[in-house]
């Protein structure tokens, strides 16, 4: 089997049933699952999900976690429990086109269905365009090696509406996880991932739709960062400060427009403090800009610290 279409949810009882009922509607002549991992819901969707799955056994898998998980740990227990060679995340609320497996099966394919390998497409809203644009990347180009980090400085990658080869995922141990409730595990693992050589893909190709999306980037600068700074420490610990330190480097050399939220967490780093604060003050277009941008003063303050 190539593909699982792998749905996390917890207390989803309003759009389950939509993001459930695009991915059976997949018009895909090949065998695929929809494992749908229920992190114990406590809304009533329990009742929910057992009838739409009992309606399409050949299909569908319902996992009911005993006790809920954080939401990244209940990812990697999809990761855990996936058949297919590939693992496309749906969360419980959005929804693929009808065209989606089809579109990923021409792609992988075309690539010769490779492992170490991230692909995603076009989506109505939250689209990850902007950042390929900020990096200099073009749509249908495998990037890897060190370019690869630069466009997660800017943001994570949602894991919905993104495949991910699967066994090489597992083995790398998948999505990292951290303390804080919104750590920003999408950024921290895709660096992680670009660390160990994997290689990446964005189509341009729209297959996805997010517009009902709840895990939209959301809260203020300071929150924003605190979050950033749990998931960016687990990074760490996980690569060691001499290659972040590799890594970061690349960040901080960023001229076009600087990931402001990622520097923020260099900052208090003395090297880098230094780096960043001599960067500003040669680019005094930077420091107007800090007038009228959260993260960007955000990112002065830390440095006036």
């Amino acid at each position: 089997m190539l593909f699982t279409i792998a749905i996390p949810t917890y207390n989803n009882k309003v759009t389950i049933n939509n993001a459930i009922d695009s991915c059976l509607k997949q018009v895909y002549d090949l065998p695929y699952e929809i494992l749908v991992l229920d992190n114990h819901s406590n809304d009533g969707s329990e009742i929910i999900l057992k009838e739409i799955c009992n309606k399409d056994t050949d299909k569908l898998r319902l996992i009911r976690n005993p006790e809920t998980v954080t939401m990244y740990e209940n990812h990697n227990l999809c990761l855990e429990h996936a058949q297919g060679d590939y693992i496309l995340f749906c969360h419980a609320d959005d929804k693929l086109c009808e065209n989606a497996l089809q579109i990923l099966h021409e792609k992988v394919q075309q690539r010769d269905f490779p492992q170490k390998y991230i692909l995603w497409g076009r989506s109505h809203f939250r689209d990850f365009l902007k950042n390929m644009s900020m990096s200099g990347f073009s749509l249908d180009t495998i990037f890897t090696g060190a370019a690869a980090y630069i466009p997660f400085f800017y943001s994570g990658l949602t894991p919905s509406g993104t495949c991910y080869s699967k066994l090489s995922f597992k083995e790398a141990g998948g999505f990292l996880l951290s303390k804080h409730q919104r750590a920003a595990s999408d950024m921290s693992t895709m660096l992680y991932l670009a660390h160990l050589g994997f290689k990446f893909e964005m189509m341009d190709q729209l297959y996805f739709n997010r517009e009902y999306a709840s895990t939209a980037k959301k809260g203020s600068a300071e929150e924003r960062l605190a979050a950033l700074t749990d998931a960016l420490d687990v990074l760490v610990s996980n690569i060691g400060e001499v290659n972040f330190l590799q890594i970061a480097e690349i960040a901080v050399e960023i001229q076009s427009r600087p990931p402001v939220d990622f520097l923020s967490y260099l900052v208090r780093k003395q090297y880098y403090r230094r780096k960043i604060r001599l960067f500003l003050l040669k680019n005094p277009k930077r420091m107007l800009r800090a007038l009228s941008n959260e993260s960007y003063r955000l990112l002065v303050k830390e440095l006036l610290k």
